[in-house]
């Protein structure tokens, strides 16, 4: 969680500068995060674990189509709830 402790302009800066880095040098990127903040960031696909299990891959925009878990369906209330 690299953005953990840290105030909100100076995440979002260090995670444009990592997605750059990961597009000038085509480099895979992972970032495991708590918050949705970081999730929020342009970004390919978004790997959510539930317990230990994988729950959902893909973009986040797809989401929506995990269904079964009350988990997943409340982490999409509260993207919705955060908005574009």
């Amino acid at each position: 969680e690299p953005t953990a402790h840290i105030d909100i302009h100076l995440r979002e800066g260090l995670m444009r500068q990592v997605r750059g880095l990961h597009e000038e040098l085509g480099l895979t990127t992972l970032c495991v995060t708590h918050q949705l903040e970081p999730p929020m960031q342009p970004g390919d696909r978004v790997l959510l674990l539930e317990d230990g299990q994988l729950r959902f891959a893909g973009p986040l925009g797809e989401l929506a189509k995990a269904s079964g878990s009350p988990y997943v369906e409340a982490l999409q209330r509260s993207i919705d709830r955060l908005g574009p």
